[in-house]
């Protein structure tokens, strides 16, 4: 069973929160990532190091709701000035629930969440190329 897990970065008086079917990859991802697009962890790494953050997952869930709501209230609730995330937590389901694939193509939240896994392992996170890519390789909702 698909575990959806929210995580955290913390050092330096910083913290980020992200959420991920697989939190490893995702910090790996984190770690290597090589432009600001890429990681808006990016800055912070560069600047006080890799090895000055440490990641733990805080949470894990049997539904992905449940993973982006607790992501979002972590953030809402994090001091603002030790806060690393730039926007509100989920962008990029919201994002995914509004393209024109989803809506074609009807995915399940489920299905969502492993598009967006996919796509940060292969694409930097792109969801649109994931999407286009898997449906060449034969993706569908049925």
């Amino acid at each position: 069973m698909t575990k959806y897990c929210v995580y955290e970065f913390r050092g330096n008086g910083f913290v980020y929160f992200g959420a991920s079917i697989n939190p490893e990859s995702r910090k790996k991802q984190h770690l290597s990532a090589k432009s600001y697009s890429a990681s808006s962890m990016f800055a912070y790494l560069n600047k006080y190091g890799r090895d000055s953050f440490l990641f733990k997952v805080l949470f894990e869930f049997d539904d992905p709701e449940s993973m982006r709501d607790k992501e979002r209230e972590l953030i809402k609730n994090e001091k603002v000035d030790s806060l690393i995330n730039k926007r509100s937590g989920g962008e990029w389901f919201r994002k995914a629930k509004t393209m024109s694939c989803k809506k074609l193509m009807n995915f399940s939240d489920g299905m969502i969440c492993s598009i967006q896994d996919y796509a940060d392992k292969h694409h930097e996170g792109n969801f649109n190329l994931a999407v286009r890519t898997l449906v060449k390789k034969g993706l569908s909702n049925e």
